[in-house]
């Protein structure tokens, strides 16, 4: 008969940062962004439904606005 499971090691989960998840929807849209950096919210552009994100990659930074149920908006930051 197996042992029992401890309860800790089932709820054990890994949580995805700002970064990752942002970066990780940039990716599937074809944008480049190979070493993540930084995701820092811009509170004075978002809107309601509408978040803004300044992501910051190894070489690229972008101006990101997430929409739900709708693919991210990307611009390129000089």
């Amino acid at each position: 008969m197996p042992a029992p499971r401890s309860p800790r090691l089932a709820q054990t989960t890994e949580v995805d940062t700002p970064v990752e998840i942002i970066s990780d929807q940039i990716r599937r849209q074809g944008y480049a962004c190979d070493e993540p950096r930084q995701a820092a919210r811009d509170r004075q552009a978002s809107r309601p439904n509408e978040t803004v994100w300044i992501l910051r990659c190894n070489t690229i930074t972008y101006r990101v606005i997430l929409v739900p149920d709708m693919a991210a908006r990307v611009e390129r930051v000089e």
